[in-house]
């Protein structure tokens, strides 16, 4: 178990600093397009994919760097497609918002509010005619679960019985809006339980908690061909995009003790030293040597690489059928 909450510190570090990386980027104006950071999530990202298995499949958005490194894409790469670099995983074309790998298994992502939601129905449902027994993993925000599709896409899971996991990153803010002021009921997973959705809420900073709880239910889900629905409570460190300086406010406000008390990279690293499972001298060097570096390098070959061409841009979109 020592070695698994290693790796799960080092991933949700390497996803930390992989958005501090393009916070720089962004203010340096090297980069095009606004940044989503999924600072303050890296625990739901990291626990959720770390309990699947390598076939199965994740749903991203917006807010989704985190999830595309748990899944084991590379940073270069991924550095390469948000800069605009031909080397990216969509030739540079897709941008922070939409990254995607299905040869990964992350098999889409979205800037549109709540838009994954039925693509992950779709997809299970093609994993349930396949019996091929992946299960499809869904992300998304509280604000996401304001949204029409939410209510169908969860009926239509419940009603084929999908194996499909809908994880809301419920981080109490939907833009720069609370939660409390758009929901009667500020308890999202009994939206779930309405729609005949077996649901449970857990604490998103915990990076165990998340992984525990998906693992039980991915189990459960390729086993029975059943959905589930996981809430998970967290906290971003900043506003809705770099350029959102009122939620950040509003954030701060919230949550004023956020990096001092619950800040999810701290409490891991503080459980790995108190149970004598690593020390601050070993995390730091993971911190400089097999997170920093790597990022260093990875970015500097990137910033090398050859921009796609205004002439791309609609490669691939269209196909001439016989």
């Amino acid at each position: 178990m020592a070695g698994h909450l290693l790796t799960m510190y080092k991933t949700m570090l390497m996803i930390r600093r992989f958005d501090e990386k393009l916070l720089d980027l962004f203010f340096q104006r090297k980069m095009s397009g606004f940044v989503h950071t999924s600072l303050g999530h890296e625990a739901i990202a990291v626990g959720a994919i770390s309990a699947l298995q390598s076939q199965d499949q994740v749903v991203s958005y917006y807010r989704g760097h985190g999830h595309c490194l748990a899944k084991g894409l590379s940073p270069k790469r991924l550095f390469d497609e948000i800069l605009g670099k031909k080397t990216g995983y969509s030739k540079g074309r897709s941008g922070s918002v939409q990254l995607m790998n299905p040869e990964s298994g992350v098999i889409a992502s979205s800037g549109i509010v709540a838009q994954g939601l039925p693509i992950a129905v779709g997809a299970a449902l093609a994993n349930k005619m396949r019996a091929n027994k992946r299960i499809v993993v869904v992300f998304f925000g509280d604000g996401a679960t304001n949204n029409g599709v939410f209510f169908e896409s969860l009926n239509c899971a419940a009603y084929l019985k999908l194996p499909l996991i809908f994880v809301c990153e419920n981080n109490g803010l939907a833009t720069s809006v609370r939660t409390e002021q758009t929901m009667a009921n500020v308890n999202i997973h009994e939206k779930a339980k309405a729609l005949g959705v077996q649901s449970q809420c857990v604490d998103g900073m915990d990076v165990e908690k998340v992984y525990t709880t998906v693992r039980q239910m991915a189990k459960k889900a390729r086993a029975d061909l059943v959905p589930f629905f996981l809430e998970c409570k967290t906290r971003r460190l900043l506003g809705h995009t770099v350029a959102d300086r009122f939620g950040a406010k509003i954030e701060s406000k919230i949550s004023p003790n956020f990096l001092a008390e619950r800040d999810p990279l701290q409490l891991l690293k503080d459980k790995l030293i108190r149970s004598k499972l690593a020390t601050k001298k070993a995390l730091e060097k993971i911190n400089t040597k097999d997170v920093l570096m790597k990022l260093d390098q990875a970015l500097e070959s990137s910033m090398k690489e050859t921009p796609s061409e205004s002439s791309d841009a609609f490669t691939s979109l269209f196909q001439d059928y016989e």
